[in-house]
Formats: structure tokens, C-alpha cells, sequence
């Protein structure tokens, strides 16, 4: 039955395949634009990470962060491939992006036909490389769609032949993606739920194939475990576990937080309704297609959509993991493919995607003050020295310094109420104990301090919160005056140089410790 799907497939006319090829073309801007901008702070957080765990070291223990040392354990590859050359990294964010859509596109051509391949493949394009939510050159949601799509591709061939390596395989897949988020495993409960409930046939192949599926993603589960085990980093698993549950219960979410869904999926259906309604006369016999497969991917669609708002923080880049069911979603209707349709459907995202690039441009080799703070830390400080700076990755990868402290970033104070006493008390304690040779601060500290209380809303809207953040950074700024001089300033960064003795204390400024 399925085979006759090749049968009735569309002619799609060499106009449409033209319109399709531009407007892939120009979705992609939005991503590899990235390759020329610098690095953001979340890659470079993530590199590091990899680069710690490549010497030895444990995420959790000597690098604390929202994130669970499978990260470190994942990116140790790409950072051994590429170490700093920050432009690889949008690079494979790139290829990622492409591979995933070329799977959807995959399935959608053997299961859906032709037309719904097209539109796939221009769906999934637009929206895996759409400006806001691919922020940076590497997202560790960019890593689990990769795999999610993998995923998606065996369970629909599992869907049409029932063969358990399929299965086995979309769960290996599955599991590989947990490994940078463990949200990424909606696509392997999707795939449960749908070969329970709406394939068809006998109850024994279902159940085994759900077996397998399950046994193909403990595999990647079970190897990063021994790993974390064999690599000391086990001990410091409970308190990342606690920090990434007070992360996330104390959020903030309001009624505002609720439009952000909403609005998200409007866009990502915009297509679809076009499809749907205006494109209504193209319709075209429906395929044959595996059963179950419209489930899986609807189901798909509400298990990515549910676990974005579990999450509470609701960023841009957090929803890029609906592209996928969203991209397979369009295919499912049964569309003639024109020129027309692709225009309406798709024209409109896909110039506002390639504007949102456009905008990125000058960015492009302009130097930052990054740039400039990492040139002056190079040109002044001694191999085997330590140094400090709020979000620090990007330096360490660049100058192979040693950190000052394992606490990174001061956006980690946010993280809950208790959070400033956490990591600000280990901050100080590192700098006792390491005594870094430059400290990197700002120069308006109060500033600092009111940017955090104004412009992020889980410190704006906790009073406590952001008292203890207020204080502890200040405590921070009063311990660094007091044990170090002021080397040079860099648009609005102060560079302390550690003194070879301790100012008495009577000099420290009331909010020093």
C-alpha cells in the first residue's frame, strides 16, 4: 500500500523547486550569519565546558552552571576538533541545521510524496535557522533537534515496517540528544505514545518495538553515566540537580509568560493556515502513509511544546525545538506545490527571517569590548597565572588561562534566592584560595546592579532576590578594592591587579567585606 505512494506523487513543476531552492537560500542566512559575528556567551560557555572535561576536569565541581555535565562529556568533541576558532562552531550549528532538515525532507518524500517533501524541506530550513531563535553559533538545542530529526526518521519507518532496529536506532538517537538536553527526549515519549495508541495491527509488535526503542536509548544513557561515574563528577551531581530545580521553581511566570507559546506557535502555523485555507483548491489525494504517523508527529508537536514551558524561562531559542514536528506538520497536508503556494505560505517568514540577519551584519569583524579586554589580558598576564571575569569561557579559550573561580558568571546569583549566598560564597572562597592575578570587574558596579534589577525579570519580580544579589555583588567589588589596584580601564571594565600586600583595612569603602 505504501509503495503507492511513489505512484501518485506529484510532478513538481521546475517554478516551485526554483521558488523553493531561493527561499531556502535566503532561511539559511539566518544562521550562517553567525559564522562571521563573535562568539556568544552560551558557546562559549558550552566549549569550555568541553574543554574542561578533555583535561580532566568535572563540571559541577571546578565549573558550576544550569547545566548537567553531560554537556561537557558531549562537547569535549567538537573542542577537541576546533579548541577557540570560534567560526567552526556556526559552522557545525550550520550542518546540523541542514542534516536535520534533509532527514524530515527524507521522510516527508518517502511517506508523504513529493509536494510534502518540498514543503518540509522549506519549512524545516526556515525555521531551525530563524535569526532569534538560533542565538549564537552552537545551542545545545540545536544538538538535541539534530538528533530529535534522526529520531523522527526511524520511528516513521518503525511506523511502516515494523522492524526493530528501527526502533532500536531511534532510540539511540533519542538518547544521544538527552545527553545536551533531557527535553530532548519528547520525540522518543511521542514516539511511545503513538505506537501504543494509533498504530495499527497486533499488540505484540507494538510492545516490542516500544521495548526496543527503550533499550536503544538506554544505551547512550547508561555510557553517560559510567562516564560521570568514572570521572569523579557523580559527587557534584545532587547539588547540580538541586541548583537546576531551584532554577527552575523559582522563575517567575506570569500571565505575560503565557503570549509567548502562543505567539510562538501562531508563527510556526502560519504556514499551515495558508496551506490549509488559501491553498485549498491545490488539495491532492491523500497518500498512504504509515499509520500512526500523523499522530506521532501532532503528539511530537505538544511533548516539545510542554516541555519549553516546563522549563519557565521562556527564551527565543528554547522553541526552536518545535521546527521539526512543526516542518512535518505542513506535509501533512496534501498540497499541490507552486510557485504561489510557497509564496504565500513562506514568503513572508522567509523575508523576515533573512531582514533579522541582515541587521547582523554590522557586527561583522567589528571589534568588541571583549575583544579588547581579551587583548589586554594577553598582552599582561603570565601563563601560569589565574584570572576572573563575569562570563568568563571566552577568555579562558582564548588566552589557556587558569580560571579565578568555578563560578563563571554572576547570572548564576539569579538563579533562586538562595542563589547569591551559594555562588557568591564560593566566588570569594576560590578567590582566597587561587588568589587570581586580575580580577575584571565593572567600573559602575551600581550600574551592574541595576541592569539585573530592572532588565531581568526573576530578579525584578523576587524583592529578596534581588537584595541578596545587590549585597553579595558588592561584597564581591569591596573584597576585590581591598586586595587589588587598578590596572587600566576598558570601556567601562576596570582590570585589578592582585597587590603583593593586603591594603589595611581601614581603606576598604564601607561596601567592601
Amino acid at each position: 500500500m505504501l509503495a503507492a505512494a511513489e505512484e501518485t506523487r506529484s510532478t513538481v513543476p521546475a517554478s516551485a523547486k526554483v521558488a523553493a531552492a531561493l527561499l531556502i537560500a535566503l532561511a539559511l542566512c539566518g544562521r550562517a550569519i553567525y559564522v562571521f559575528t563573535p562568539v556568544n556567551s552560551d558557546t562559549a560557555m558550552f566549549v569550555y565546558a568541553g574543554k574542561l572535561v578533555a583535561n580532566g576536569g568535572r563540571p559541577g565541581v571546578d565549573l558550576l552552571d544550569n547545566k548537567l555535565p553531560s554537556v561537557g562529556l558531549l562537547m569535549q568533541v567538537p573542542e577537541r576538533l576546533f579548541g577557540a576558532a570560534w567560526p567552526t562552531y556556526g559552522l557545525l550549528g550550520l550542518a546540523m541545521s541542514v542534516v536535520a532538515s534533509l532527514m524530515l525532507w527524507r521522510l516527508a518524500r518517502r511517506w508523504l510524496g513529493e509536494s510534502a517533501a518540498i514543503f518540509v524541506a522549506v519549512a524545516s530550513v526556515l525555521w531551525l535557522n530563524f535569526t532569534p531563535a538560533v542565538y549564537g553559533q552552537l545551542q545545545l538545542e540545536t544538538i538535541g533537534v539534530f538528533f530529535s530529526a534522526l529520531a523522527a526518521g526511524c520511528v516513521a519507518e518503525w511506523l511502516a515496517k515494523r522492524d526493530l532496529r528501527d526502533a532500536f536506532v531511534a532510540g539511540m538517537c533519542g538518547g544521544m540528544g538527552m545527553w545536551a538536553k533531557p527535553t530532548a527526549g519528547a520525540v522518543l515519549a511521542a514516539a511511545v505514545i503513538a505506537m501504543l495508541l494509533f498504530a495499527r495491527g497486533r499488540w505484540w509488535p507494538r510492545i516490542a518495538g516500544i521495548y526496543a526503542l527503550a533499550a536503544g536509548a538506554a544505551v547512550p544513557i547508561i555510557v553517560c553515566l559510567k562516564l560521570i561515574l568514572a570521572t569523579g563528577m557523580a559527587g557534584a551531581l545532587p547539588e547540580t540537580l538541586r541548583q537546576l530545580r531551584d532554577y527552575a521553581a523559582a522563575s517567575n511566570f506570569d500571565w505575560s509568560d503565557v503570549a509567548k507559546p502562543i505567539f510562538v506557535v501562531a508563527v510556526l502555523l502560519f504556514p499551515l493556515l495558508i496551506l490549509g485555507l488559501i491553498c485549498r483548491r491545490d488539495r491532492l489525494p491523500r497518500q498512504p502513509r504509515p499509520s500512526g504517523l500523523g499522530a506521532f508527529v501532532l503528539i511530537w508537536f505538544g511533548c516539545e511544546l510542554a516541555a519549553v514551558i516546563s522549563q519557565r524561562r521562556m527564551y527565543a531559542y528554547h522553541f526552536i525545538v518545535l521546527a521539526p514536528p512543526a516542518a512535518l506538520l505542513c506535509g501533512l497536508i496534501a498540497r499541490r506545490v507552486s510557485m504561489r503556494s510557497l509564496q504565500m505560505a513562506f514568503g513572508p517568514p522567509t523575508a523576515l527571517a533573512f531582514w533579522l540577519a541582515m541587521t547582523m551584519v554590522p557586527q561583522i569583524g567589528a571589534p568588541t569590548r571583549d575583544s579588547r579586554m581579551i587583548a589586554y589580558v594577553k598582552a599582561n598576564a603570565l601563563p601560569t597565572q589565574s584570572v576572573w571575569v563575569d562570563d568568563y569561557p571566552r577568555l579562558l579559550m582564548e588566552t589557556d588561562l587558569a580560571p579565578g573561580s568555578a563560578v563563571p558568571l554572576i547570572f548564576l546569583f539569579a538563579n533562586s534566592d538562595s542563589a547569591p549566598a551559594f555562588f557568591g560564597e564560593r566566588l570569594l572562597a576560590d578567590f582566597d584560595a587561587r588568589r587570581p592575578a586580575m580580577v575584571i570587574l565593572p567600573t559602575d558596579i551600581d550600574r551592574l546592579i541595576e541592569l539585573y534589577h530592572h532588565n531581568m525579570a526573576d530578579v525584578a519580580g523576587s524583592p529578596r532576590r534581588a537584595e541578596a544579589m545587590g549585597r553579595m555583588i558588592r561584597q564581591i567589588d569591596g573584597y576585590v578594592r581591598r586586595r587589588y589596584h587598578p590596572a587600566a580601564e576598558i570601556d567601562g571594565l576596570t582590570v585589578w591587579q592582585r597587590d603583593s600586600a593586603t591594603i589595611p583595612a581601614q581603606a576598604v569603602p564601607p561596601t567592601g567585606r
